[in-house]
């Protein structure tokens, strides 16, 4: 089956994880609930497992490279000290189909959207923070900061499955109300669609539009060229 496909190539008895029918269960409620701001707390009550033993499964998710743990950045402040909601992306995107069935649009394809991006830019070089936000009740589902950084210069990526040529220009101009300090001098704003592409300015701040799949093969065949050739 794909779990044990999944699971059992990485050896999580290595990890000191002896109960795989529970590993099972654990990663299922993370696949579920991917894409989803989740706590230890909420999952733990999910998955009726201790809260030290959920974080010892997400450190063998995470050592393993099954899965990517996004913590909340707030656009003016940075990131939050103490946060205890954070998010969770597996990175194959096609866990979810695999589990659960096909996808038929909803919030569930949106979230596998996004897990397939974030799957894409785990690919560039490192040195690059990544991190999800809400500013002023909008979902800002991925933040990228140079690391280490002392300036709040940060890039915003935004996904509008709904973004067609005709699209109303104030329905984008949202996404670029964001304080000057949080733009910072050179601000970069980008929305990933379904196949719209180019690019706008509101109030001084452009904005890029960039089909999703198109993103992700350019990112996916950059990183096969530069791929060393034995």
């Amino acid at each position: 089956t794909y779990l044990d496909g999944v699971l059992r190539q990485h050896l999580p008895i290595l990890f000191g994880i002896n109960n795989p029918q529970e590993l099972q269960s654990v990663f299922q409620i993370l696949v579920h609930n991917a894409g989803e701001e989740i706590s230890i707390e909420r999952l733990s009550e999910l998955g009726g497992v201790a809260k030290n033993t959920i974080q010892k499964y997400l450190d063998y998710f995470d050592a393993t490279f099954q899965l990517q743990r996004l913590d909340k950045f707030d656009p003016v402040n940075g990131p939050f000290a103490r946060a205890r909601n954070f998010k969770l992306y597996m990175t194959d995107p096609s866990a979810q189909a695999a589990l659960f069935g096909p996808i038929d649009g909803g919030p569930e394809s949106k979230r596998v959207v996004e897990a397939a991006l974030l799957s894409a830019a785990l690919l560039k070089s490192s040195g690059t923070e990544l991190f999800y936000g809400i500013w002023k009740g909008r979902e800002i589902p991925f933040i990228a900061r140079s690391c280490p950084s002392q300036e709040k210069n940060c890039a915003y990526f935004y996904l509008d499955w709904e973004a067609v040529e005709d699209t109303p220009p104030e329905q984008f101009a949202a996404h670029a109300a964001l304080p000057s300090e949080a733009l910072g001098p050179d601000p970069y704003i980008e929305i990933f669609t379904r196949s719209l592409s180019g690019g706008a300015t509101f109030d001084g701040t452009k904005i890029r539009f960039t089909p999703a799949a198109l993103y992700c093969w350019e990112i996916g065949r950059q990183a096969a060229l530069d791929w060393p050739v034995r």
